[in-house]
């Protein structure tokens, strides 16, 4: 029987030519999906990179089923055709590249093919390619990729705990504060700046006071780990403060003995001071220290 299909195609060319003009519209098919990856060596040499390419073929004058055969015909050459330049591709890039590989290579054919057919005129192909990682890779990598994945999410959930932790905190905070009686805070209106900045800045040590000695009972009621943090901390600096301000005592006191009263002031002005700065009540350095437990400043 005479193939009609060509006779159709060249009636169709006649009559475009001739007639008013119209949008003209590509038959499309795609070839069926590769089952097996074209290998494509990355750099080293050791491991390859799995290459799936996806055809899609479009022409003015074919039919259907004429452009799913030569689609058919020809699908070979251009899968071996997007091989050849994918093999220059991957030798510049790591194993592990294979989104740079992908965009590489589509890039390169985004242009797509052509093919003649003597028959029905152009044919168009457009090449689509997916990239894998090499399997033996990909299974050594695993493990490593699930460990990171497990920290990643388990740092976002520390951090979130974090973050409520701190927002809990700071209101009971301010709670205690408010169940304390503790003066509001207020700007210091003296009129000389050095006294209003003198003022600000025991302001300011005073609330730090304070909050110091609030902070362990507001972490309890806030989260039990940041409680054991707050409560090991606050023994941390009463300890630490108490050592000190036994052995300023005591250096006070051997000054004193041999006449350097000048001295003795110094180290008694130092453990004011420090004392001041921890929130310490200090009676006799001689004895234990204990936390001011008003600490208001």
């Amino acid at each position: 029987m005479a193939d009609t299909g060509g006779l159709r195609g060249w009636l169709r060319s006649i009559w475009r030519s001739q007639g008013p003009s119209e949008p003209v519209t590509d038959t499309v098919c795609d070839s069926p999906d590769p089952l097996i990856p074209l290998l494509v060596p990355a750099g080293g040499q050791v491991f390859d990179f799995c290459l799936f390419v996806y055809l899609r073929w479009s022409s003015p004058t074919h039919t259907y089923g004429q452009l799913q055969s030569f689609g058919h015909q020809h699908a070979a050459t251009a899968r071996s055709t997007v091989r050849r330049s994918a093999w220059e591709i991957g030798r510049r890039h790591e194993p592990t590249s294979i989104a740079d590989v992908e965009r590489e290579i589509n890039r390169c054919f985004a242009g797509g093919l052509c093919y003649e057919d003597d028959r029905y005129g152009t044919v168009r192909c457009e090449p689509t390619v997916r990239v894998l990682m090499d399997q033996r890779l990909r299974q050594h990598l695993e493990p490593l990729g699930l460990s990171r994945a497990e920290e990643e999410e388990r740092h976002r959930g520390e951090m979130a705990r974090a973050a409520l932790a701190e927002e809990r905190t700071r209101f009971w905070l301010d709670t205690l504060r408010t169940f304390e009686g503790a003066p509001p805070l207020a700007e210091e209106t003296d009129a000389d700046p050095v006294r209003r900045a003198e003022l600000e800045r025991k302001r300011a040590r005073a609330e730090m006071r304070r909050r110091r000695f609030l902070l362990p009972f507001a972490a309890q009621l806030a989260d039990e780990r940041l409680a054991q943090v707050a409560d090991a901390l606050s023994q941390f600096r009463w300890q630490r403060g108490a050592d000190l301000v036994t052995v300023l005592g005591s250096a006070r006191d051997d000054h004193r003995r041999v006449g350097l009263y000048e001295f003795a002031q110094a180290y008694d002005r130092a453990i004011e001071l420090f004392c001041e700065e921890l929130g310490l009540s200090v009676d006799d350095v001689s004895v234990p220290v204990q936390l001011d437990a008003a600490a208001d400043g």
